[in-house]
Order: structure tokens, then C-alpha cells, then sequence
């Protein structure tokens, strides 16, 4: 008996799971194509199934053509349930992803869909998926699960990665996306916005909470550089935003982002404006050496991660 692989079938069944990036979806593709039929029996082996089964099975119509149709199946089953999911949240792309650390996925698949990938080598696709990855590890890390008191962002960070994310994937998709597609990715960036502009309202790190509790104690005791800092911190706690002042600072931080590649200033001179602006906004334009030492403590690897990221695209 022969077995007819049909490369579509594969094509359909990998299509109706769960999309795990594109990188990923090829590899299945490449597996199941490549997959070897198995051997047949030996006379042996054939002639103990006859003998369990019989000379044949024979299957009736309504048998054969569920068999056939199994892959499309699936596919209408994925299809459907992820529409009762994007009805279940309002039909955001990013409320529902699966699990709270794959923003970038939700971005990847609507990139497969528009033919982002079409020219791309397999090394290619991995390489630009991790990159999506780098862009959105920092709402990723605010977005639920664990928190990390070594490596979780301030609130500060939240909000200069939020708006460099914001103009990173905006970049991309100029860069990217066909023009038949912009309205399409244009409304996935306002999902992406929206979702993470509430995780990022809302977000204030351990350190920064227990900051805020210290503000109904007096000052310690500590003098010279541990007074300093005490003063610091206490001045970064007490620093509140009006909504208004939380946009205009956002919409700053976005101009300088977009600059980054029209070329006109260097990738390092625009993460320093991007650092003054971070020390003005965070201390409420109070402004001091210590202030100034503090977040850069504090924050300095979050912005070396944004630039390092931004020297990728």
C-alpha cells in the first residue's frame, strides 16, 4: 500500500496551531515535509495483522471524507477560537496573547499575514522575530508575572521604554509593510498602544513603592552620600504628574525617538537628550547631581538595552 504526503495538508496543519513566530512555523513546515513515510511491513509483521484484522477494513464514505478533511477541521477550530477569544476582549490583539511575555508573537503574526516575510531567508525571519522581541521585552516585563526586584523596570523606564518601543515598531512597519497593509498594521499599533498604555499608567516597581511608604517617616540619621541619596529618593517619590504633563512628556520622548533615523545626530547624543529629559520629568525639574546618578543606576541598563536594540534597525 502507498501513502500520498500532500506538502498542502502539512501546509494546513501548521497553520491551524497556536503561532509560535514565523521562524518557527517554517521549521514545523520543513519537519513534516521532510518526514519520512514508514517502512512497510515485512511478510512476518503483514501476516500477523491479517490475522488480528482480517483481510481488509473498509471504510464507508462518511469515514473516508471525515479522514480527509481533519486538517481543515482544525483550521476552522483555531479560526474560531480565536475569534471568541478576541470577542472575549474587546478585540484587542494584545489582551489575549496566551501567555503575558509573547507581545511580540501577536506583532509577528500580523507581520506573516501582511507578507512581511515573503523575501526573507529562515536566518533572516529569526533574526527580525528576535529583534521584535528586544522591542517589546520591556512591556513584556511589566505586563504580570513575576516581579524581579534586580531587574524590574522603574516606573521611569516603563514609560521611555513604552515610547521607544512605540516608535521602534512604527519604524518597522514603514520599513516593511506594503502599502496595501499600512491601515492594517496602523490599527494593530493602536491596540499595541492602548494595552500597554494602562500597564504603563499603572506601574510603579517594589523599590519605588517602598519609596513612597518611607515618605511618612522622617529622615534618618545618614549624612554625606547616604543622606544624599535618601534626599533623592525621597524627592523621586514625592513627584506626582498631571495627565497632561504625562502626554507631553510621552509626545517628547516619541520626537526624539523618531530621530533617531533621519540621521541628523548620532544614536548616543539622542540617548543623552532622551536621559535629560528622563532626569527633568522623573524629579518634577528638580534636578541635582545625585538625582542625576541615581536613575542612572537605577535605569542606565534599560536605556543601554533600547540603544542597543535601536542600532538594529
Amino acid at each position: 500500500m502507498s501513502v500520498n504526503l500532500d506538502i498542502n495538508v502539512f501546509t494546513s496543519y501548521v497553520d491551524s496551531k497556536p503561532f509560535y513566530g514565523e521562524y518557527e512555523r517554517r521549521m514545523e513546515q520543513e519537519r513534516l515535509a521532510n518526514q519520512k513515510p514508514s517502512a512497510p511491513l515485512s511478510q512476518e509483521e503483514a501476516a500477523k495483522v491479517k490475522e488480528k484484522i482480517g483481510d481488509a477494513v473498509e471504510l464507508t464514505e462518511e469515514a473516508r471524507s471525515f479522514l480527509s478533511n481533519v486538517a481543515e477541521r482544525k483550521a476552522k477550530a483555531q479560526a474560531l477560537q480565536q475569534a471568541a477569544q478576541n470577542s472575549a476582549v474587546g478585540e484587542n490583539a494584545f489582551q489575549y496573547t496566551g501567555d503575558l511575555k509573547k507581545q511580540h508573537l501577536v506583532i509577528s503574526e500580523a507581520f506573516s499575514k501582511m507578507g512581511v516575510y515573503d523575501a526573507m531567508s529562515n536566518d533572516e525571519v529569526r533574526q527580525f522575530e528576535h529583534l521584535l522581541k528586544d522591542i517589546t521585552a520591556g512591556m513584556d516585563s511589566i505586563n504580570g508575572g513575576n516581579r524581579d526586584l534586580d531587574h524590574e523596570l522603574s516606573r521611569d523606564a516603563a514609560q521611555v521604554s513604552f515610547m521607544s518601543s512605540v516608535a521602534a515598531l512604527q519604524e518597522l512597519g514603514k520599513k516593511y509593510v506594503g502599502a496595501e497593509h499600512q491601515e492594517r498594521f496602523q490599527a494593530l499599533m493602536e491596540d499595541y498602544k492602548e494595552h500597554n498604555a494602562a500597564n504603563v499608567a499603572q506601574h510603579i516597581s517594589i523599590r519605588e513603592l517602598a519609596a513612597q511608604n518611607m515618605q511618612q517617616f522622617p529622615m534618618s540619621n545618614a549624612s554625606g552620600y547616604r543622606s544624599n541619596t535618601e534626599a533623592a529618593i525621597r524627592t523621586l517619590a514625592s513627584v506626582t504628574h498631571s495627565q497632561e504633563q504625562t502626554e507631553t512628556y510621552h509626545n517628547e520622548l516619541l520626537s526624539l525617538f523618531e530621530q533617531i533615523k533621519k540621521d541628523e545626530k548620532p544614536l548616543r547624543s539622542i540617548f543623552e537628550e532622551i536621559k535629560q529629559s528622563m532626569f527633568a520629568h522623573a524629579s518634577g525639574n528638580q534636578v541635582t547631581s545625585t538625582i542625576k546618578a541615581y536613575i542612572q543606576n537605577r535605569d542606565g541598563q534599560e536605556l543601554s538595552r533600547l540603544q542597543s536594540y535601536w542600532q538594529k534597525i
